[in-house]
């Protein structure tokens, strides 16, 4: 199932960005076939390739391997919103 959603998520970012498999080629420096390789589930990226891609699209490697459903967006927008609560709890102890 990682493999299916692996190929998955590769597919979501890049419709996310509006990129063909081409600039996702061009970007790594490699073969326009090993890019549909990969997303046909025939191949993988190496170790330098994730981190390179999680980097570009802004998402942890664990997300773009399909390890995790949360996005460093997402995080980011939870972190804003605790930040958020935590400046109304000290307004209101600043009042008492």
């Amino acid at each position: 199932m990682k493999g299916e959603l692996r190929k998955m998520r590769l597919k979501e970012l890049r419709a996310r960005e509006n990129l063909r498999q081409q600039d996702i080629a061009d970007f790594l420096e490699c073969s326009l076939s090993k890019i549909s390789q990969i997303e046909l589930g025939n191949s993988e990226f190496c170790q330098s390739e994730i981190i390179k891609l999680a980097d570009f699209f802004r998402v942890t490697t664990d997300y773009f391997l399909g390890v995790s459903d949360r996005s460093i967006e997402e995080d980011r927008r939870l972190i804003k919103m605790v930040n958020a609560i935590d400046s109304l709890n000290f307004k209101n102890d600043e009042k008492k």
